[in-house]
């Protein structure tokens, strides 16, 4: 599976990060005042990629975002 996943509070792009199925990536983003990560990212590249829509999420440290 590919992602592309924009860093909000940096405002940086990751076009096309390649995520084997059934792994763990880790993927380092920039953190707002309350140290959470605010990402927005798309599946661009797998199964089912158009019923991925465009999804914004915030992280809080040391967790994990998981996507299907």
């Amino acid at each position: 599976m590919s992602l592309d996943l924009y860093d909000k509070v940096c405002q940086k792009s990751h076009y096309r990060l390649r995520i084997d199925a059934s792994t763990e990536t880790p993927i380092s983003t920039c953190a707002n005042r309350d140290g959470q990560a605010e990402v927005r990212f798309r599946r661009t590249g797998g199964i089912s990629v158009s019923q991925n829509p465009l999804r914004n999420e915030v992280v809080n440290a040391n967790e994990y975002l998981f996507v299907q």
